[in-house]
């Protein structure tokens, strides 16, 4: 039966496993896709690339003067019929609206020659293949390149795709000239008023996709980042709204004629119960029920994915010396066997990911395919970060690259063959997020553009081709003494002001530089710092304070203690305060207009000394160091 006139096209290429605008077709159970239909035989050793025809009415295919093709296709190229899918290589939508426009008028096999100059320029353009890794783009540094500057970045090396942790509208339009495929984060804050409201969803969707979509191509919307991990009332608010927000949003897609855009939310690796073994994994018990049974049944009736930030680095630095460090960084040196499934892992990365596919199933869903929203290795860290080094960064992200760009995909033990969307974790290192050294440092290039090790995203370039890395250091956790002391490059304005704010917190005491003590004004303020910050990361490193303080403070191996002095001459009396903090003394010597910090009590020659209260004597060796909180007065 003959089609009198295309109703929808898509576009096929044998490198590209493209498919738009197919409405009636479903990915059968192996997870490809066959092109055979009655009206057409398919080749599957057709090298050219085709414009098909479908009519919806009279349900035929007819090839207009080009081949079919046929070829498989993972799941995830499979979900979305209605526009270009995610990792394409180019924005082809205005090619295609182009193609549509002028096949409107036409009989199949009757297109104008604009139209088959239009999909020809369209495979040209899809012959310059970027990569199908994605980045995530972080903008907490207050030294990186404008959004211009670091879009030319992200295309320069290649990028197929970019993940941004809200909707900049700068960064938006700016996209909109690219062939990058764009995700966009809603804001924790906003999560509870859109599940509330759907005019709020509606709202958003209006002023953040609506002025950009099509020409930006926005594949996903991810609702909140981590919600799950947030365990405090406000929290545990936002997982009880964070199903109705997805669905808000999905509605408001539909308000709007939006079509092509998939919803989701970002979990870290702390939704599970159990990871090990694989098949003995489970969702922990106060999310399994009431958040994931119906965040996965959205995620499977909307044809979504379960997005998952997942960085093996933490459970390595963790337990360096139960994993292995080559099964971190897929270096294929090391296997382990699930004991109930069987299935043999080689790397750490795959292990991670089967945990979600048997916890998925467990629930009744072990068909809902992943997303890698993040995933890497840092490049640095403190002290007491074992691994987090250039040489492993660079190790851990190539493998990833080589194994995420194979073709065939390698897809996991539990799930072999099938393609996993990938975000590298981060552009940029950014310097004011919070938390340990590792945080600021997980970028590919430093802020000014460079590249921190020598990538390619497209996974093409042989690893022996790259340039050589430096070798690594700190393979091995740290077993010294680690200090918190003032940045050396620290504002003492700032310093001021971060001395002020954690002498007022509660449980913290800085008595002994309040004024009218001896201390009050006479000491430096870099002292000064030293001993606030180590006192107060001694006191509250077990409930997660990190010695940064926004850049004012670092680590040091070096006892402060021993950092150089001149003894006082004066003839006055010298007060001696011997605080301890993390197993160290700071040994403050008071005068009415000097405060020095001197060396531990073994180095110190001061005869003897004399508790002022009880006329007790001590000697000047390290019987001090057991003396907390005390104060003496030393005759000289």
């Amino acid at each position: 039966m003959a089609c009198e006139r295309a109703r929808s096209f898509f576009l096929l290429h044998p490198s590209l496993f493209e498919l738009t605008r197919v409405r009636e077709l479903r990915p059968p159970n192996n997870g490809s896709l066959k092109m055979n239909f009655d009206a057409v035989n398919a080749s599957n050793s057709s090298t050219g690339f085709g414009l098909v025809i479908r009519d919806h009415e009279c349900k035929c295919l007819v090839a207009a003067n080009y081949n079919v093709l046929c070829f498989e296709v993972g799941f995830e190229m499979l979900y979305d019929w209605d526009v270009s899918q995610l990792f394409v290589e180019t924005d082809y939508q205005r090619l295609v609206h182009a193609i549509e426009r002028e096949a409107s008028g036409s009989l199949v096999g009757e297109m104008s020659p604009l139209a088959i100059f239009l999909v020809y320029l369209l495979s040209l353009s899809r012959a310059k293949a970027s990569s199908n890794i994605g980045v995530n783009y972080g903008q907490l540094g207050n030294n990186l390149p404008s959004p211009y500057r670091s879009i030319e970045l992200l295309t320069s090396i290649k990028a197929g795709s970019v993940k941004l942790y809200d909707a900049n509208l700068e960064i938006l339009r700016l996209l909109s000239t690219t062939n990058l495929k764009v995700s966009i984060m809603i804001p924790n804050h906003e999560i509870s008023g859109i599940a509330a409201n759907q005019s709020i969803a509606n709202e958003w969707v209006r002023n953040n996709v609506l002025p950009y979509h099509p020409k930006t191509m926005i594949r996903y919307l991810l609702v909140g980042n981590e919600v799950l991990s947030i365990n405090s009332e406000q929290g545990h608010q936002m997982w009880h709204d964070l199903v109705p927000a997805m669905r808000s949003i999905k509605r408001s897609l539909k308000v709007y004629n939006i079509r092509g855009i998939k919803i989701g939310t970002p979990l870290a690796m702390d939704a599970m119960q159990s990871t090990f073994p694989p098949s003995s994994s489970a969702f922990r018990p106060d999310i399994r029920d009431t958040v994931m049974a119906p965040m996965l049944n959205f995620l499977n009736r909307t044809n979504s994915f379960l997005f998952i930030d997942t960085y093996p680095y933490f459970p390595w630095s963790q337990n360096p010396d139960s994993i292995n460090l080559d099964f971190a960084l897929f270096r294929g040196s090391f296997s382990t066997t699930d004991p109930y499934s069987g299935l043999i892992y080689t790397n750490l990365l795959d292990q991670m990911l089967d945990s979600l596919t048997f916890a998925m199933s467990k629930l009744g869903y072990p068909n809902i395919h992943i997303v890698i929203s993040e995933t890497g290795w840092p490049n640095y860290g403190n002290i007491e970060e074992p691994g987090a080094n250039i040489y492993n960064a660079a190790t851990y992200n190539r493998n990833l690259i080589q194994r995420m760009t194979a073709k065939p995909p390698i897809g996991t033990p539990a799930r072999p063959g099938f393609q996993i969307p990938t975000f590298i974790f981060s552009l940029f290192d950014e310097n004011q997020k919070p938390g340990p050294g590792t945080e600021r440092h997980w970028g590919m290039l430093h802020p000014n553009g460079t590249q921190i090790y020598d990538i390619d995203l497209t996974g093409k370039k042989p690893v022996t081709n790259c340039a050589p890395l430096p070798a690594p250091e700190n393979n091995t956790p740290y077993k010294g003494k680690v200090w918190c002391v003032a940045a050396k490059e620290a504002n003492e304005m700032e310093l001021e002001a971060a001395l002020s704010s954690i002498c007022n917190e509660e449980n913290m005491n800085c008595d002994a530089l309040a004024p009218g003590r001896e201390c009050y004004q006479q000491a430096k303020v870099k002292e000064h710092a030293s001993y606030v910050f180590s006192s107060h990361w001694a006191k509250f490193r077990t409930q997660g304070a990190t010695c940064h303080l926004n850049g004012l403070a670092e680590q040091t191996t070096r006892d402060p203690s021993e950092l150089s002095f001149s003894f006082l001459t004066s003839s006055h009396p010298v007060y001696i305060e011997i605080i301890s903090l993390n197993s160290f003394n700071f040994v403050h010597f008071i005068t009415r207009s000097r405060f020095l910090q001197v060396p531990k009590c073994h180095t110190l020659n001061i005869g003897k000394v004399q508790d002022h209260s009880s006329k007790e004597d001590f000697t000047s060796r390290c019987t001090m160091t057991n003396i907390n909180n005390s104060s003496f007065l030393v005759q000289q």
